[in-house]
């Protein structure tokens, strides 16, 4: 069985281009199961 791609990501989120960048991903990652998802999150 093949693994899960897995692809990072360095999206700038505090402004409403990098969240809808984010929310594309998530409404492509629910039509496409294999895929896996981590965040994380860095403070300023």
């Amino acid at each position: 069985m093949k693994l899960p791609p897995r692809v990072p990501l360095i999206i700038e989120t505090s402004g409403i281009y990098g969240r809808r960048i984010l929310n594309g991903i998530s409404r492509y990652l629910r039509t496409h199961h294999r895929w896996s998802v981590f965040l994380e999150q860095h403070g300023a």
